[in-house]
């Protein structure tokens, strides 16, 4: 018998919300800061902050000394900060964001935090900056939650350059319910979805990652490296 994948009782996101307390006042005043620059509200939601937190913490945790993470979709640096507030102080955080005006909220989110030593806001077009990071690998979390029509390349990425026992997560990997769809009258929903899904197709099939979906209100796709 197949088992529903998720519950569609709200009370049950309410009663973890309360439980395990995932908004902080620097999360509040993050959050509040962007909208009054008027960033749309597209960060990752709470609680899936919350996971993505305890992944970070997972991946670092056995290096003290040169943790690094890659962020790759900065937005205003909430899921930046979520991480640089929870790993441990020799963690790099380095997050890439295509738009300028985005990129400057972020770092002054970032400073308010008093993690700009930690987290590097690296401004200009991911696909171009990947490989300008190589050389700062490999990494222990890559982050994907960006433009989803380019999933699966920062997929790929993120393998090649993750370290063994390195976790890649991926935001948003539902596709708002899309995934499901076969005919989607939207053309660029139909290209972020196809996207999202051979990325989940990806690591799924790959014989070097364990990998899941966590059946979260956006959907949150994890995957460890095993081997090379």
């Amino acid at each position: 018998m197949i088992k529903s994948y998720g519950n569609g009782d709200d009370r049950l996101g309410l009663y973890c919300s309360n439980l395990f307390n995932p908004m902080k006042e620097i999360h509040q005043k993050v959050i509040a800061h962007c909208k009054a620059n008027s960033l749309p509200p597209i960060w990752i939601n709470e609680m899936d902050a919350k996971h993505l937190e305890l992944f970070a913490v997972m991946a670092t945790q056995s290096n003290t000394q040169s943790a690094k993470i890659l962020e790759i979709g900065t937005l205003g640096g909430f899921s930046a900060i979520c991480m640089g507030l929870v790993t441990h102080e020799n963690t790099k955080i380095y997050s890439l964001e295509l738009n300028p005006k985005t990129a400057k909220v972020a770092r002054e989110n970032i400073e308010a935090a008093n993690l700009s030593h930690r987290i590097e806001v690296i401004q200009g077009n991911a696909l171009q900056t990947l490989s300008e990071l190589e050389s700062e690998g490999p990494f222990e979390l890559v982050f994907i939650d960006a433009d989803k029509s380019s999933y699966l390349t920062y997929g790929q990425w993120a393998f090649k350059n993750l370290k063994i026992g390195g976790v890649l997560v991926a935001d948003n990997t539902f596709a708002w319910g899309l995934v499901l769809q076969k005919n989607i009258d939207d053309p660029d929903k139909a290209i972020a979805a196809e996207g999202v899904k051979k990325l989940n197709e990806f690591v799924a099939k790959h014989r070097c990652f364990v990998s899941t979906l966590f059946p979260t209100g956006e959907g949150l796709t994890v995957a460890v490296k095993i081997s090379a």
